[in-house]
């Protein structure tokens, strides 16, 4: 760069071509004339630029003080955690931290963008311009009579560096020039670019799950309804008589109700049922639950959804009685079915079995079990029988003393051991109470809270089990035997009773009768849901509007003939909580710091800087190391070389090179005059420089 004050002699523009003496001189006459003019401006501006060059010192200090309060207030409330000892808010450092808001993707995206590409960009614009304008004012002074000037490649690279970068032949270039400020210029344009790309990736959004109440999220078909529970069929037949069933649902109810009564062979009801809901009486009352919906319906609601709200629901629970029949009777019906009748003064019960009277007459001496019912399916009796009098024995239970009887079988064409036999049991009834529920999703199965429930009045039910006592031709494993009395009975235990040589009857406690009456209580409410499930399936499946939340459709089971429109009393709408994913702003504190940090590195370095070059000719007239600046310069500082030009244009690279490298060795400048013509240097001194 020009090295001395503006001279307006310096500023005539050269002839570019010989006249007459006359025009030559009245042409740089003109030249002198305009050139003084441009001076004088420019000089009498000096107080202005002094001006705007404080200005913009102290736009630069701002720039690196203000980081301070951000960073106080970040450390504060970023950290807090941190410092309370949760480590792991010291992990969010690098994971990030929620600013807010609750997006959907193509919002948050947005937001993601404008900061990226806007916000961060113009921020970063301001602050390169407050830094770069400064920067290439101090970065090279005038009027310095050192030794050494700077190469003109690093001219050219602080001249047209107004942001930062990565570029590292940029940052080299400016090394090159081995002065103090260029190398603070190159760290400058480093951490300019650190910055940039720090603030720019300093927003993200991140998918947050959370839980929204959604009105009438499912359509839910009833379970149970008036039509099915008419539906009836006798307990003698083989055949499943509900209307219209197919082979297949005859299938499906066979294979189904079968691995129930089987299983229960081997697992005890008590381990199926819900824990115990509340203490009634001198036991723990357990009850079957299950909302009143198909399982088919409730299958197709949104995955998002764990939680159903308002859902119908029945709690059935069973009370027994001990109280014994007065007498009990065993007579076969045709070829393929028998019947234990149990006799009270105001019911008799009936347990069928799929065989014939000799599984009983002629096995050895067991304990037989049955189930019979009345003849509404109300009750049911739980009963046992077996051979010799025992009538003089006692069974404690949880519902009170059991006292066997005994009684005179050969009516019933029993002999032997079994002339005399004796029986007991327990008579028990089903009672069901309705609430509005909720459910909530555990292992693939929809199970009702144990909280909230607000019943209504108990109401004696019948028991569809009566129904499936012959037509499955059942018999459990290893029982004596068939039909399903020996599959409620088998985990609940065997009482056995002695006589003794002075006929004192002694019975232990072997039967747990409250594990016989909820595997009754669990067999009735699984049969009758079985029974539902499968009438209602085949049903063709239709696609509502999309959830405002998911954006899944909700689907639901419908028949043609039992649609929600043409029957809506079987339909129900339950609302939900979804869980959804709504996309919230965050950001990653490591970045911000980082940023911050390069902000306050670029502001020292501008700041010491204009600091150091305060009282130069550069500062005071702002004179920027700008690329027109720079040809200016360049072409004041090598006039003495203008004959050459024509000759070093056409020399190769290497050759240039050497020689733009040679204009700053002494050898190259005029001993005797030390005025920037002579010296023939482009830009500052070593002493200016340091």
């Amino acid at each position: 760069m020009s090295t001395s004050k503006p001279d307006p002699e310096k500023y005539a523009a050269p002839s570019s071509m010989l006249l007459d003496e006359e025009t030559l001189k009245r042409s740089e006459d003109d030249a002198r004339r305009l050139s003084r003019s441009w001076a004088d401006s420019f000089l009498g501006h000096k107080k202005h630029h002094t001006k705007r060059w404080k200005i913009l010192t102290v736009l630069v200090a701002l720039s690196g003080l203000l980081v301070f309060p951000v960073l106080g207030v970040w450390f504060k409330y970023g950290f807090k955690l941190a410092y309370n000892g949760d480590y792991s808010a010291a992990n969010s450092t690098v994971t990030g931290q929620v600013l807010g808001g609750s997006f959907s993707q193509s919002e948050a995206k947005a937001v993601d963008i404008a900061f990226s590409a806007l916000v961060a960009p113009m921020m970063m614009a301001g602050l390169n311009y407050v830094w770069f304008t400064s920067a290439r004012v101090s970065v090279v002074n005038e009027l310095d009579s050192g030794r050494r000037g700077v190469p003109l490649a690093s001219l050219v690279g602080a001249s047209i560096s107004s942001g930062g970068s990565y570029d590292p032949w940029l940052i080299w270039t400016l090394l090159q020039g081995r002065t103090w400020r260029l190398l603070m210029f190159g760290t400058l344009v480093l951490f300019s670019a650190i910055a940039k790309s720090a603030w720019t990736n300093v927003i993200a959004y991140a998918a947050v799950p959370v839980i929204l109440t959604k009105e009438n999220a499912v359509s839910l078909r009833l379970l149970s309804d008036e039509h099915l529970n008419e539906v009836s069929y006798a307990p003698g037949s083989n055949a499943i008589n509900l209307d219209s069933f197919s082979m297949k649902k005859q299938s499906d109810l066979a294979s189904q109700i079968t691995g129930l009564f089987t299983g229960l062979n081997f697992l005890a009801a008590s381990t199926t049922l819900p824990a115990q809901l509340w203490h009634d009486g001198p036991y723990d009352e357990m009850g079957y639950s299950r909302p009143n919906a198909t399982r088919s319906s409730m299958s197709l609601a949104d995955p998002s959804i764990n939680h159903l709200i308002g859902v119908p629901a029945i709690f059935i629970t069973v009370q027994c009685l001990t109280t014994q029949p007065n007498m009990i009777t065993v007579s076969q019906m045709g070829t393929e079915t028998t019947v234990i009748s149990a006799f009270y003064e105001d019911a008799e019960f009936q347990a069928y079995y799929p065989g014939g009277i000799g599984e009983i007459q002629t096995s050895m001496n067991d304990v037989y079990q049955y189930a019979g019912f009345n003849l509404n399916n109300t009750e049911v009796f739980l009963g046992y029988l077996t051979s010799f009098n025992l009538s003089g024995g006692s069974i404690p239970t949880p519902y009170g003393i059991i006292e066997p009887q005994a009684q005179n079988m050969t009516p019933s064409g029993f002999s032997g051991t079994k002339e005399v036999m004796s029986y007991w049991g327990i008579r028990c009834s089903l009672f069901r109470r309705e609430s509005v529920l909720n459910l909530t999703l555990y292992d693939s199965l929809w199970q009702v809270d144990s909280s909230g429930w607000n019943f209504t009045e108990q109401k004696q039910i019948p028991s569809l089990l009566s129904q499936w006592q012959t037509n499955l031709n059942y018999r459990a494993p290893g029982s004596t035997l068939p039909g399903i009395g020996p599959a409620l009975a088998r985990t609940a235990g065997v009482t056995n009773c002695s006589v003794s040589e002075t006929e004192l009857v002694t019975c232990d406690n072997g039967t747990d009768f409250v594990q016989l009456a909820n595997n009754f209580l669990y067999a009735s409410g699984e049969v009758e849901r079985i029974v539902h499930e499968v009438t209602l399936s085949g049903e063709k499946s239709i696609d509502f509007p999309y959830d405002h939340y998911t954006l899944i459709p909700m689907r639901t089971y419908y028949d043609p003939a039992d649609s929600p429109e043409s029957m809506p009393s079987k339909w129900y709408n339950s609302s939900a909580l979804v869980n959804t994913d709504v996309y919230k702003i965050t950001y990653v504190p490591a970045v911000l710091f980082i940023g911050l940090s390069a902000c306050l590195i670029a502001a020292l370095l501008t700041t010491s800087m204009a600091l150091y070059t305060a009282r130069t000719w550069s500062a005071k007239t702002f004179r920027q190391m700008d690329p027109l600046r720079l040809v200016v310069d360049c072409g004041e500082g090598l006039q003495e070389d203008i004959r050459a030009m024509g000759v070093l244009q056409s020399l190769p690279n290497a050759s240039l090179s050497k020689w733009a490298a040679a204009r700053m060795k002494p050898e190259a400048r005029n001993p005797d005059s030390d005025t920037p013509e002579a010296r023939g240097t482009i830009g500052p001194s070593r002493r200016d420089a340091d």
